[in-house]
């Protein structure tokens, strides 16, 4: 069932900017999915489907005009980077042969129901590493930017990631022109805001004038555009909550901690109801992992005798987790949630967005709305902290 008036959810792409300039309209550019084995186990290339890439996948812009490229050949980086510094080179080739070692054991872990015994242990063996690419500075500026937003701040230079869809496949514009996409990231005291709210405008014009510096005429060549705001994320899509993440990727949210620290599985503490979502590990990434582990405990739980020594081992752990605590201390506890994203506040909490805050019943001139118990609500809504036996919900 889709409810959205056209398929595809958040890996769909439209004429949206202008007419012959095909757009993605929430993800894009998709190296989770040309890696996944959830994805080509699926032989999607039995119907049809080509993974495309531009020669230079990836760019560091930094103010200056200089900028470090990555190319599919590992050579060409290395004399890419030591135009930063002669060492650089070699350090880039040693971690790539480093990468090609981890390769098939880290993409295994990320991709097997937790825990990934096996494929952990040889990491774990081996060691690690990684490696991201931005438009917006150094990563000082980076650092002070992460530290703006999440301070409710606008911050001085944003964040943006900047992609050319038309580089990698020629049909999404008309000859000799560029689709381009950026994202960024905003404050939270955005939320529930739109395309047309000066302050989402006053990025738009911010991005453009950083792309504009590092590609001189950019502005007057632009034709179109099309903003999506957390507002119009949401009316396009609700499964976005304002973001596309599916909540924060940082390491309070990933493993066991995701959406809330528990066993990392698709099983909730309600039999045969899966979590298969970005909110669900391995996290948010167009590769079909959430999915996968979900439709994997379906059938585990579907087995005629296993699948009941299965449901009884998780729910014996979410009892050891969530066990109850005494009821005299559980009539102080007071949630008050707010979602980022949506514009519904009170009742209905989504997990991707919700804060949590400190209840204030003195300076309370109404009297809070008792919620369900908490086996009856949406438990993944709350953190463990607050999801116990005998407590009642205050939204």
């Amino acid at each position: 069932m889709e409810a959205a008036p056209t398929p595809g959810g958040a890996v769909r792409s439209a004429e949206v900017a202008a007419p012959g300039f095909r757009a993605d309209l929430c993800s894009a550019f998709y190296p989770f999915a040309a890696c996944s084995p959830v994805i080509s186990g699926l032989q999607l290339t039995d119907y049809g489907l080509r993974w495309l890439r531009a020669d230079a996948v990836l760019a560091h812009a930094l103010p200056d005009r200089r900028a470090a490229l990555m190319w599919g050949d590992p050579e060409q980086t290395a004399e890419s980077v030591t135009s930063f510094d002669r060492r650089d080179g070699r350090r880039w080739l040693a971690a790539y042969r480093s990468w090609l070692a981890l390769e098939d054991d880290l993409v295994a872990a990320m991709f097997t129901p937790f825990p990934p015994v096996r494929a952990a242990t040889r990491l774990l063996a081996r060691g690690g590493v990684g490696g991201t690419a931005h438009l917006g500075g150094n990563t000082a500026r980076l650092s002070r930017t992460a530290a703006s937003v999440a301070a409710g701040d606008d911050p001085t230079v944003p964040f943006v990631l900047v992609g050319q869809m038309s580089r990698a496949d020629p049909t999404r514009s008309p000859s000799g022109t560029e689709t381009a996409w950026a994202y960024t990231h905003l404050p939270y005291r955005y939320a529930g805001r739109g395309r047309d709210d000066a302050g989402i405008r006053g990025y738009v014009d911010r991005i453009e004038e950083m792309v504009d510096k590092l590609a001189p005429g950019f502005g007057e060549l632009v034709v179109g555009r099309c903003v999506q705001g957390p507002k119009d994320l949401v009316n396009e899509n609700a499964n976005m909550s304002g973001a596309l993440g599916g909540g924060t990727a940082a390491l309070t949210q990933q493993l066991v901690l995701r959406p809330t620290p528990g066993l990392g599985l698709a099983d909730t503490v309600i039999d045969r109801l899966y979590l298969a979502s970005a909110s669900a590990h391995p996290g948010p990434g167009v590769h079909g992992g959430p999915g996968a582990n979900a439709a994997r405990a379906a059938i585990h739980r579907d087995r005629a005798v296993a699948g009941a020594v299965y449901r009884a081992t998780v729910s014996a752990a979410y009892q050891l987790i969530y066990r109850p605590i005494p009821p005299a201390a559980a009539a102080i506890l007071c949630v008050v949630g707010q979602c980022c994203g949506c514009g519904t506040k009170g009742r209905i909490l989504h997990v991707d967005c919700l804060i949590l805050t400190a209840p204030d019943l003195g300076s309370s001139s109404e009297k809070p709305e008792v919620g369900m118990a908490w086996n009856s609500i949406r438990w993944s809504s709350l953190s463990p902290a607050h999801v116990r036996g005998g407590w009642r919900v205050c939204a």
